[in-house]
């Protein structure tokens, strides 16, 4: 079964960076995508992981991508998507 049609009714998805890469990478051709208003990263020093911090790049580039295209096309909700990062550890915060 396609996760994204799981989920359609949810209010909150909790996923990692792997899976969420997984279900989003058609985003297009899912407008459940676009519905998202707050993305929520935690452990956001995995950034610096060589294994973890690319897909978790990837997905954040991806949802900023999605919130910037449903603006310039208009489809974006009165409620922009809010996106934030928190860690336990950061270790060096001018980055």
């Amino acid at each position: 079964m396609d996760d994204l049609f799981e989920i359609q009714h949810a209010n909150i998805i909790m996923t990692t960076p792997e899976k969420w890469d997984t279900m989003t990478r058609k985003w297009r051709d899912n407008s459940l995508v676009q519905l998202v208003r707050l993305f929520l990263i935690d452990e956001v020093h995995i950034l610096k992981d060589e294994n973890r911090g690319p897909t978790l790049e990837v997905v954040v580039s991806r949802m900023k991508t999605v919130q910037s295209l449903s603006r310039a096309l208009k489809n974006a909700s009165p409620v922009p998507m809010r996106f934030v990062a928190v860690s336990a550890t950061i270790p060096n915060t001018e980055d």
